[in-house]
């Protein structure tokens, strides 16, 4: 059922409950590496997601080609080669915080 699929999730392991939650937010954005970086400080976190970035081993215009040549995309847009279409990204949290900027302490996710 492709309904169901989230993509590959990164894990978050609570240390004071050894509870492990999967984090689907970070995988549908086809990410499939996701890097901890250390912000120097105890009251933020922050990760660099990262995944395939283009089509490793060349470029093959004829490819490109024959497939804008026999089939179309839905946005009408026509097919390119998909080298280094995914900049770099940044996530920087800041812990005991909820999506909305409130104070939440009680929250792990938070």
């Amino acid at each position: 059922d492709a309904e169901g699929i989230i993509g590959l999730p990164v894990h978050v392991l609570n240390l004071a409950t050894s509870e492990l939650y999967a984090t689907s937010a970070f995988a549908l954005g086809g990410q499939e590496k996701v890097v901890e970086v250390n912000t120097g400080t105890t009251d933020f976190v922050s990760f660099v997601p990262s995944g395939y970035n283009g089509a490793f081993g060349g470029s093959f215009p004829h490819i490109v080609d024959y497939r804008n040549g026999n089939y179309t995309r839905s946005d009408g847009n026509p097919y390119v080669w998909p080298q280094n279409i995914l900049p770099t990204r940044l996530y920087i949290g800041k812990k005991n915080t909820d999506k909305d900027g409130n104070t939440d302490s009680a929250d792990f996710l938070a």
